[in-house]
């Protein structure tokens, strides 16, 4: 008799634990999508389109060159966002003055050239126009 009137309940339990799971996703399928999402590319595709952006004009200096010569053309650079303890101690921006990379791999530097040759101020540096003018 004890084991009939505990088994109905469990029953009933155990339905309506059913019913619940059914009407909730699972936190095990939610994460699966996101992390589906994730792979087909979301983030990727965008550090990707971000990464296109970064081509830079060939040109006849250096960037480190172009700043020794046109120090006063450029804005103060935003501070590096890498932690100190993390940051290349060889390696030296004098964009920047600080280490953690080279001035010639400096993005903040190259991204203010482009924008310079943009605006038409450092033109005489574009690789292809000298090439083309030699040939004229």
């Amino acid at each position: 008799m004890i084991r009939v009137t505990t088994t109905f309940p469990r029953g009933e339990v155990a339905t309506s634990n059913r019913e619940r799971k059914n009407s909730f996703p699972s936190w095990k399928h939610q994460e699966a999508g996101q992390k589906q999402n994730f792979k087909k590319g979301g983030f990727r595709n965008q550090q990707r389109s971000e990464r296109k952006q970064d081509r830079f004009t060939l040109l006849t200096k250096t960037p480190k060159e172009i700043l020794a010569l046109d120090k006063e053309k450029f804005k103060p650079p935003p501070p590096m966002t890498t932690p100190v303890e993390k940051r290349n101690a060889s390696k030296f921006c004098e964009f920047h003055r600080e280490v953690g990379h080279t001035t010639d791999e400096c993005m903040h530097l190259k991204r203010q050239i482009e924008e310079m040759l943009k605006a038409g101020k450092l033109l005489h540096l574009i690789k292809e126009l000298k090439q083309s003018n030699r040939k004229d």
